[in-house]
């Protein structure tokens, strides 16, 4: 399969035209915008492609509108580093937690991969896996869109990717603010989209928050 390699700052799809992304891959840091009144099509045969390492992440900003066609699909790469938590979310829709984050096909769940969300409500952290290792029957099988989770692998720096149609629509989220708990209105919020958010005064109004803290690798 022929890929392509984007090579450009930032690549702008004119207005009423229609982009195909076939074997399209983006480097690390590069980023493509589709204007308003813009299709880009990811087609079968060869899917989109966005890149991370080390030194970024390549991204979309859609204005427009995203189609899949023959089978097209959007893998979104996060560069994890060994031995540190990142707070990640999905940018694509009906993400799987395993087998690529958390292979829970077999228990024990590997020992070196960590998995958890934040429960506002009891002021706790949430683990993929049971008192004994195995899985916890009452975690949700895929990423939950706008919810953050905290991933760590002790073993190795790895990239993970996130496969499917790119989350492009207006998101509602759900905070809670539950008095006595210790965490009083503290929420894990993810980055739904394949593009940075702005942080800041932004999203303390957007979420009616008194205080928002980010973490590079969640808003990216």
């Amino acid at each position: 399969m022929k890929i392509k390699t984007v090579f450009l700052i930032m690549m702008f799809v004119a207005t009423g035209s229609l982009l195909s992304a076939q074997g399209l891959k983006v480097e690390p840091g590069l980023c493509i915008k589709v204007e308003s009144g813009t299709t880009l099509d990811i087609s079968g045969g060869g899917d989109l492609l966005l890149e991370s390492d080390a030194t970024g992440d390549a991204s979309v900003i859609d204005l427009g509108s995203v189609s899949y066609t023959g089978g097209g699909e959007a893998n979104v790469e996060r560069y994890l580093t060994q031995g540190e938590y990142h707070y990640i979310s999905s940018p694509v829709s009906n993400q799987n937690i395993s087998p690529e984050f958390v292979n829970t096909t077999s228990n024990p769940l590997p020992s070196t991969v960590d998995f958890y969300k934040f429960d506002e409500p009891y002021n706790m952290w949430r683990n993929i896996k049971d008192g004994s290792g195995n899985l916890n029957n009452s975690f949700e099988t895929q990423f939950v869109v706008n919810l953050g989770y905290a991933y760590a692998n002790n073993l190795a720096t790895s990239t993970k990717t996130f496969t499917g149609a790119l989350n492009n629509t207006s998101q509602t989220v759900n905070l809670t603010r539950t008095i006595g708990t210790g965490s009083e209105g503290w929420n894990l919020v993810g980055n739904p989209y394949p593009a940075p958010l702005a942080a800041g005064m932004y999203l303390i109004s957007l979420l009616n928050a008194e205080k928002v803290y980010t973490q590079k690798v969640i808003l990216k």
